[in-house]
């Protein structure tokens, strides 16, 4: 665990090559926890208008979370899933600035397809095809070192 506390310049790493793919890693994680965020502010404080067997009800997030368990999982599905998404691609990014690895451009690319609907994911997705090509595995002296760590 002393590797997570060590910064690159102390380890010796050059980590200007993973620039562009933390910013874009920065960029989708941003705007999927402003989305998730956003979506339980909303949902929370603005009434929603449903039909159910032809009654129309008015009630905000809260009011159906407390009448039916399903539709709190589904505000909870709605809100839960971007916030996840980028609460990963944080992890992602801080793994990738504390100990690069091309583990972390596999999980981007999962992330990018799971989230392919959007522009948010093809952000991820660009990420973690630029981080396995990246030149930094090419170097043999990083791939050892990568290795023996």
């Amino acid at each position: 665990m002393n590797y997570l506390l060590k910064s690159n310049k102390e380890k010796g790493t050059n980590m200007k090559q993973f620039d562009t793919e933390r910013i874009l890693i920065i960029i989708a994680t941003s705007i999927f926890i402003i989305i998730g965020l956003g979506i339980l502010l909303i949902g929370s404080i603005l009434p929603i208008q449903f039909t159910i067997n032809g009654h129309s009800f008015t009630a905000t997030y809260w009011e159906v979370a407390s009448i039916s368990m399903s539709g709190f999982l589904l505000w909870s599905f709605f809100y839960g899933v971007p916030l996840i998404m980028g609460l990963l691609g944080l992890g992602c990014w801080f793994a990738l600035k504390y100990k690069p690895s091309k583990a972390w451009g596999v999980v981007l690319i999962v992330i990018g397809v799971m989230s392919f609907f959007s522009f948010i994911g093809i952000l991820y997705l660009v990420a973690g095809i630029m981080l396995l090509n990246n030149k930094y595995w090419r170097d043999e002296k990083n791939v050892t070192q990568q290795v023996f760590e």
